[in-house]
């Protein structure tokens, strides 16, 4: 593990770069979109969960004289999504943290900024907001805005849990969380999912009443071909997860909200929830 972090520095918000089995470009170009963020306090947690290549020094060397509130983690072996989390969760100082992949990139300068500050005037422990999905292998492909379909009812509680369900989930990198509150609910599905961790967690916070907060700007830019959630070499596995996790939650909720957002979730497509401005 490299740490090269400032101990005096307030941090605000922790960045976590999840890397499994990309490339060194596709991980930079990532990092350089974290690095040029202002008018906010961060730090950025690297943790590679055993991927082929170990770019570890390569990525130490681009960020040494440039950046210097990092930490880079290489797992001994391949955790899954859920366990590389957590272990990244822990190395965080900030009290809120925002994840993303490789081939992802955060849209403005200051967007960690202005989620940060929106999530503290509204006291949010989740916040959400539009992603602006693209493909890399298609450049015939216009980039598409991806907002929420039922964005006016995540501005009001009591249809939280009926926005989530209809909308089928969301993005990961159009998640903004709190440090405290996600880890309780990582803790919860740990041992049970391995790899879908974004709205699993989610509805269970849904389900102790935490509402979910929307900012209404384009937060990162999507590739939307790639990652886990596309993966066919995956796809038992994350229907596995799905499974436990209903097996976890039926004693709790009515079997056909459950039902709905897992068939929500696992059929919807980037088509499905697009819409173009």
């Amino acid at each position: 593990m490299i740490r090269n972090i400032n101990e005096n520095t307030n941090i605000e918000v922790s960045i976590l770069l999840l890397i499994y089995n990309a490339s060194l470009e596709q991980i930079l170009k990532t990092i350089k979109s974290i690095i040029q963020q202002k008018n906010c306090s961060i730090e950025l947690i690297i943790s590679d969960d055993c991927s082929i290549s170990d770019y570890t020094k390569e990525i130490d060397e681009f960020l040494h004289d440039k950046y210097n509130n990092y930490i880079i983690n290489r797992n001994d072996k391949n955790l899954g999504t859920v366990e590389n989390i957590r272990g990244a969760i822990s190395l965080c100082r900030g009290d809120y943290i925002y994840l993303i992949s490789p081939d992802d990139y955060i849209f403005d300068t200051d967007t960690i900024s202005h989620f940060y500050k929106y999530s503290l005037l509204h006291n949010l422990k989740i916040c959400t907001g539009n992603i602006l999905a693209y493909q890399k292998e298609n450049s015939g492909s216009e980039p598409t805005i991806i907002i929420p379909y039922y964005k006016n009812l995540l501005e009001n509680s009591k249809f939280t849990l009926r926005a989530f369900v209809v909308q089928g989930g969301f993005i990961g990198c159009s998640y903004f969380r709190e440090k405290k509150s996600w880890e309780k609910y990582l803790n919860e599905i740990s041992g049970k999912c391995r790899f879908v961790e974004d709205n699993t967690t989610t509805l269970l916070a849904i389900l102790g009443d935490v509402r979910i907060g929307y900012l209404n700007e384009v937060i990162a830019c999507y590739e939307c071909t790639q990652g886990v959630s596309n993966s066919e070499l995956l796809k038992h596995t994350l229907e596995s997860d799905y499974i436990n996790f209903y097996s976890m939650l039926k004693k709790d909720i009515l079997t056909i909200t459950v039902l709905i957002l897992l068939i929500s979730i696992v059929k919807v497509n980037i088509q499905m929830q697009s819409r173009e401005l």
